[in-house]
């Protein structure tokens, strides 16, 4: 995720996020779920939020934007629902572009 100033086009943040413990490279998809909460109204500080599907789980997180140390806030991931349980096609999906957000 880059934050780029849109008047000449330069990187003011750049933040990638990568499990540390994988072995292989995982496959991502982000479908375009990326909000920048500049000043969150409980502590004032620039969170990102995303979410992004990566070996079958969908994963949603809030990283604090901080562009020396950025650090993972909280993070849920969730899992794929298996074909033999019961769910709504739209749950089995995981579309993370369907995440938005609340006016």
């Amino acid at each position: 995720m880059m934050a780029i100033n849109p008047l000449d086009g330069s990187i003011e943040s750049f933040v990638s996020l990568e499990y540390d413990d994988w072995w292989i490279t995982p496959f991502y998809d982000i479908g375009g779920a990326i909000y920048n909460d500049v000043s969150d109204y409980r502590d004032g500080q620039n969170y990102l939020y995303t979410s992004f599907n990566a070996n079958d789980e969908m994963h949603v997180m809030r990283v604090l934007n901080n562009p020396e140390d950025p650090q993972i806030d909280w993070h849920f991931a969730i899992p794929d629902v298996p074909e033999t349980e019961d769910s709504e096609e739209k749950i089995r999906r995981k579309d993370s572009s369907f995440i938005h957000a609340d006016p």
